[in-house]
């Protein structure tokens, strides 16, 4: 299993968070990864300083967050070996690891029937670059603004051929010639339950972080 993490700065984008914030949070999500005895491997730009184990670059622009995420995880999943992938980010701490996709699929998304296949969680192996390269294609048309929020959940929808505006009441087997193990959603970050894979500190809640990490780590 291989654990990896989109990052490139760009001082507020975040409205509740600082990049200083975030130089704190970045440890303990690193040794939380540590701790479950994997290396973490640090997706960011062609200038961005790593803080990581590994570093893999991508050619992409700090404006555009979502839309180069997505273009990132798209080569660093195309140059995957045998390996599976899962992103994580910054404001992550890992509990213990996510299991891996089933052997008959190439990726894996979650399901969020009242709300949207979130974009923030990308668990893959080599065989589906061609999903997320048709996630990429699915941002043309979007406003602007969207290449920076919002826009990878509209872009996933419309590659996952869930109709505009609709939930994520079913989401499709196959995609773009690739499997999907899908999963439901509830053990898979926010919430703070003893059997989560992993805990996510969103908008105001990251410096609890800070706290929380330290008691775990």
């Amino acid at each position: 299993m291989i654990y990896a993490v989109y990052f490139v700065p760009r001082e507020g984008v975040h409205p509740n968070a600082t990049l200083e914030d975030y130089g704190k949070l970045w440890p303990i999500m690193h040794r939380s990864v540590n701790r479950l005895g994997h290396k973490l491997v640090h997706i960011t730009d062609m200038h961005t300083e790593s803080w990581c184990d590994d570093v893999y670059r991508v050619d992409v622009s700090a404006e555009t967050t979502v839309y180069s995420r997505d273009v990132a995880w798209a080569r660093f999943v195309a140059d995957l070996g045998s390996d599976t992938a899962v992103m994580v980010e910054p404001d992550t701490l890992m509990l213990k690891d996510v299991p891996d996709i089933r052997p008959n699929c190439d990726l894996c998304v979650l399901r969020r029937p009242e709300s949207c296949v979130p974009g923030w969680f990308k668990m893959s192996r080599k065989a589906s670059a061609p999903f997320y390269e048709d996630v990429v294609r699915s941002y043309a048309g979007l406003p602007s603004e969207m290449l920076a929020f919002h826009g990878d959940i509209k872009a996933l929808h419309k590659t996952l051929g869930i109709p505009d505006g609709q939930k994520a009441h079913t989401i499709p087997s196959h995609a773009a010639g690739c499997k999907i193990d899908v999963r439901d959603w509830h053990r898979y970050g926010f919430r703070k339950t003893s059997d989560q894979f992993f805990l996510q500190f969103k908008g105001t809640s990251k410096q609890d972080m800070l706290a929380y990490g330290d008691t775990i780590l």
